[in-house]
């Protein structure tokens, strides 16, 4: 919802749902690149697939971030240790369970309770996989 906040669409043909593995991702990346559209930056599902579209995108000869950057999802140990390092989405998964159990727990005391939507913040944790655009700008204006 915040892409669309941001005035940003979400094309579904750019959408490749996938499973939640390095093979997933790089099959995924791999269709998406068959589509012949031109893509700047992937988003995946978890840092594992994330690693398979890392694959995929040295096997098609495109550097990252150069020429695409990735963003993985969950901020796993694995993201600091791929080449580039992934920029990743970070989760606090304690806190993430930590909700889920009390949910549990009010749902099974009070089974007639209304439904509970809760939010927790994320933070994007960056490194190597992601094209700084704010510095092409920069350089772009310097006469």
């Amino acid at each position: 919802h915040h892409i669309l906040a941001a005035g940003l669409e979400l094309e579904s043909a750019l959408h490749v749902p996938c499973a939640p593995n390095a093979a997933g991702g790089e099959a995924a990346c791999l269709a998406l690149l068959r589509r012949q559209r031109p893509v700047t930056s992937i988003c995946c599902a978890n840092d594992k697939t994330a690693v398979g579209a890392l694959k995929a995108l040295h096997a098609a000869g495109l550097r990252v971030p150069d020429d695409i950057s990735l963003i993985g999802f969950d901020d796993s140990e694995l993201a600091s240790h791929t080449i580039p390092a992934l920029t990743s989405v970070h989760v606090d998964a304690t806190a993430l369970g930590t909700v889920a159990w009390r949910i549990l727990v009010a749902c099974h005391e009070t089974p007639t309770a209304l439904p509970v939507t809760t939010t927790l913040p994320v933070s994007l944790t960056e490194r190597a996989s992601v094209r700084d655009l704010t510095m092409n700008a920069k350089e772009s204006n310097i006469p």
